[in-house]
């Protein structure tokens, strides 16, 4: 693991940095971590697009070949996508409906082998070491703001951050006696008015009751109505189109637990 792999050039070698210095070598590694996740996120794609071809050469492409454009040429998904997007490779990751909905309409002809495939997870795990550095550094920066900002935990969407600052709280949409509003994250008409039930147990974990009439999903697993299940830190959450990231405020969790224990009683004088 290179220094410039940590730290931008302004902040290399330096041992005292000003907080304009702190913040730009934090930003510097929050952006490496962020490309290392694009570049494994389009890794899995040319992997599905390998998985595809597979299957299209053992039983056809029946239900697919209206949907493909004739002569599609054969080239890397992200660069398929960016081009449709019309912002290059520079486009905003899709969902990975979008990106299936991409591959299933590509030429099965030139995608990638089973040799190619290896080699990018060799890659990747070459970069396991300075994965583990950059997420502990954005683990302690994700602390940082909830400790700002009085939170245990916090769900994390593409466009909103939900704080959560007690114990218990309610998750839905406006209009329901709900302590987070997922209508400022998107669109929120699929999303009950009181959809979820979040709770710090005694053991320290989180719980989500699903407490709606829709389905929801954490970590990708169906949590019908009345069901309950562990909410881990980075645990994802998935309700009514929208899908969020939990946090968890590992210190002020901990904070929370001593306070909450009865104290022992005063020694009789």
């Amino acid at each position: 693991m290179a220094d410039e792999d940590l730290e931008p050039a302004e902040t290399l070698g330096k041992e005292e940095l000003s907080s304009k210095e702190l913040a730009a070598r934090r930003l510097y590694r929050v952006d490496k971590l962020l490309s290392l996740y694009k570049d494994e996120y389009w890794h899995l794609m040319e992997e599905l697009r390998h998985r595809h071809a597979e299957y299209a050469a053992a039983h056809g492409q029946a239900g697919y070949k209206a949907k493909r454009a004739p002569g599609n040429p054969a080239r890397p998904v992200e660069e398929a996508w960016g081009e449709r997007a019309g912002r290059g490779a520079g486009a905003e990751v899709p969902t990975f409906s979008d990106c299936e909905e991409e591959v299933l309409g590509m030429e099965t002809a030139g995608a990638p082998g089973e040799d190619e495939l290896r080699a990018r997870a060799e890659a990747w795990d070459a970069r396991a070491a300075l994965l583990a550095r950059l997420e502990e550094g954005a683990g302690a920066s994700s602390s940082r703001d909830m400790d700002r900002a009085g939170a245990l935990a916090a769900l994390v969407g593409r466009r909103a951050r939900f704080y959560v600052r007690q114990p218990a709280v309610t998750v839905g949409r406006k209009g329901g006696d709900t302590d987070v509003d997922l209508g400022l994250e998107g669109d929120a008409g699929r999303v009950s008015r009181e959809q979820a039930f979040v709770a710090l147990g005694p053991d320290g974990v989180f719980r989500v009751r699903n407490v709606g009439r829709q389905e929801m999903h954490v970590n990708g697993q169906a949590l019908p109505r009345g069901h309950e299940a562990a909410l881990p830190h980075l645990g994802l959450v998935e309700v009514g189109g929208l899908s969020l990231l939990f946090l968890v405020n590992r210190g002020a969790v901990q904070r929370a637990l001593l306070r909450s224990r009865p104290r022992p009683e005063d020694p009789a004088l």
